[in-house]
Order: C-alpha cells, then structure tokens, then sequence
C-alpha cells in the first residue's frame, strides 16, 4: 500500500509546491520522478491487475519476433499490439518486460501531454493518477496504448495536418480496434455546449434506438459474443448502472456547467460533451461505450488541471463544490473496484523482485475470469 501511497503524495505535495506557491527549485527534477516512480510502480509489479492476469498467464504462446508470422499478424484483431509483444518476447521471456515499456510508453505521452496543454502540470499529473492511472497501465493494456497514438497525432489536428493524425489513428487501430472513435473526432471536436450539444445528444439517443435492432448483428462470431457476455457479467447490478449515471453522465455535466459558466472557451470542451454523451450511450450498450470513455480521459485533465490552479481565485464556497464533484467523479469511477471485494486486484502490492503470490488475488481472479 505504501507504494500507492507514496505516488499519491509526492504528486500532492509538489502541485501544492509548485502550482499552487509557484516554487522553481526542483520543478523539472521532481516532474521527471514523478513519470519515473509511475512508469516502474505499474512496470514492475506483478501480478496485480484483472487484465494483467490474463496478460500474464497467456504470455508464453505468444510468438518471439523471429516466430512471428504474417498470417498471425492477419488474423489478429490486434495487430501492433502482438507485434509488440512479439518484440518484447525477444527481448526476454519474462511478462514484466512487455509491462515495462507499455507503462514506459502510457506514462510519457500523457506526462508529455499534461506538460504541453496545462501550467499546472502537477496538479495535473495528481488528476491522472487519482482518476485512471491504475485503469491505463494494470488493466487495459492495448487500448491504452492506442489512446496514447491518439494523444501523439492529436498535436497534427490542432495543426490541420489531417494526414498524419490519421496517420496516427490507423496505427492506434491496430493496436486496438476501439480506436475506429477516433475516426469521427475531428467532428466530435466541433460540439459544445449549446446548440451541437442537443444536436449530438438526438443524434445518439437516435443512435441507440436504431442500434437496439441491428445488436445482434454485432455480434457475428458466436465466440467473441461469449466472451463480450463474460466480460459485462459483472456490470448488469442496477448498482453499476446508478454509478454510471453518476460518474459519466451527471457529474461530467455539472463540471460541463461549471466551466462554461466561468470561462466560455475553456480548453476541450467537446470532450466534457462527449463524455456526457458517451456516458448516456453506456445505459443500453455497456462494452460499446465504455471503450470511447477511454480516448476522452486525458482530454478532460486540461481544464480540470486549469480549473483547480487557479481555485485560489475564487470563492470558498466555489472550492468546496468543485473539490467535492471532482472527489465524487473518481470514487465512483473507482468504486468498481470495490464490488464484490475487487479491490483485491491492487492490494497488497507484489514487485517482480519479490514475486509474492497473495493467495486472496489469485482465488478472486481466477473466479472473476471463471477459469
């Protein structure tokens, strides 16, 4: 727990230290460890994460480069990302490599990415560990990576180089095909709140209805439906539905106000939109949804980071409110983790130097994945 813990508050103490008092000494160096303690803590641990499990059990049949062949590269829904592996595999044998640099990769782009759109990159680095820094580098390995790819071309859209930000989308795409969203963000970039707003919101609420008769269709390959039915299992509880009510619908909005009504061109606005929209989208077709939560993330820790910098200009009771919507935002996207003692899958902590089994972890996972 201690190297959670320990994360945790040496991002707090340096945006208190340096976003909020404005300090210089240190400020590289200590922004610089920061994306250092991340990278190893989820690259060098073991074991710990419901995805990494299965990662880690089906890693000896994945191919060495030398192995590799073309049709396997074909026939994989995710062909960068056994290329990856493939490569890792080369390097050495042992799952923690391929961990490592997934975790270096993540890490850097989104540290790289706060530094570049915020001033108040600690407290923005304090957003993406608290929010879902455990969901990107423990759990959803591939798609975290083609979010990164987005987040590398997104600097191209901005310049109106739309080719190598498609570029960039295709490479994503093949790391994870959820990526297909990115498509479209060029378009969901021109949303706001006002009269676009409405407009996408009919437009999914359209969406949803005329995908509620072609659902069985998505579904072609009879495995791939088992294993989207094993995978949401977990998630049909009326609870997880008040919680994803809260967390990605009515939260974001409030937030969504609250920005506008403060500044009315605050940074990415279209993603807090986005967010709301995608998170009504989650009510009738979860795995869909949920996956385009994803690409969105990084994106609103810009004008969460802006909003808590410059918290010192406003009024207390201002403060508490946005202190308490952001707290409410996390808990509940985190309290997944809790349901039916999910926070076994973190707790305790086990490096690669110290390979310790926790029997607990094990048991919970193995029910989890029904092996």
């Amino acid at each position: 727990m201690l190297s959670y813990i320990g994360l945790l508050l040496i991002s707090l103490f340096c945006a208190w230290f340096y976003d909020v008092k404005g300090q210089k000494t240190g400020k590289h160096f200590c922004y610089l460890l920061l994306w250092a303690y991340a990278i190893l803590l989820s690259g060098l641990s073991y074991r710990i994460g419901a995805d990494i499990y299965n990662y880690s059990n089906s890693y000896d049949n994945v191919p060495s480069f030398p192995e590799l062949s073309w049709s396997d590269l074909s026939n994989s829904l995710y062909p960068l990302f056994l290329l990856f592996c493939a490569l890792c595999r080369s390097i050495s044998q042992e799952f923690y490599v391929l961990h490592l640099f997934q975790s270096a990769i993540v890490c850097s782009v989104i540290f790289f990415f706060i530094y570049r759109r915020t001033q108040y990159r600690f407290i923005g680095v304090c957003i993406f560990i608290t929010l879902f820094y455990s969901y990107f580098c423990f759990e959803i390995l591939k798609e975290s990576l083609a979010v990164a790819m987005l987040l590398l071309g997104y600097d191209y859209l901005d310049r109106r180089k739309k080719g190598k930000y498609f570029l960039f989308v295709v490479i994503a795409i093949l790391f994870h095909p959820s990526a297909f969203v990115a498509l479209i963000l060029p378009f969901i970039r021109k949303i706001g709140f006002d009269k676009s707003f409405i407009f996408g919101l009919v437009c999914i609420g359209g969406f949803i209805i005329a995908l509620s008769s072609i659902s069985e269709y998505l579904s072609v390959a009879e495995n791939i439906y088992n294993r989207v039915q094993a995978y949401t299992e977990e998630y049909r509880s009326v609870k997880f539905y008040i919680i994803q009510i809260i967390s990605s619908v009515i939260i974001p909005f409030f937030l969504l106000v609250i920005f506008k009504g403060r500044d009315k061109n605050f940074p990415f606005e279209w993603a807090f939109c986005a967010y709301v929209l995608c998170g009504i989208g989650i009510l009738p077709y979860k795995v869909i949804f949920l996956r385009f939560l994803n690409y969105l993330l990084p994106f609103l820790v810009i004008p969460l980071s802006d909003a808590f910098g410059n918290l010192r200009k406003s009024s207390p009771s201002f403060r508490f409110f946005l202190l308490g919507c952001y707290t409410a935002f996390t808990l509940s996207r985190n309290l997944v983790y809790w349901y039916k003692d999910g926070w076994k899958i973190y707790y305790p902590y086990s490096s690669i130097f110290t390979k310790m089994i926790d029997i607990q972890r094990e048991n919970w996972m193995y029910d989890f994945w029904g092996y």
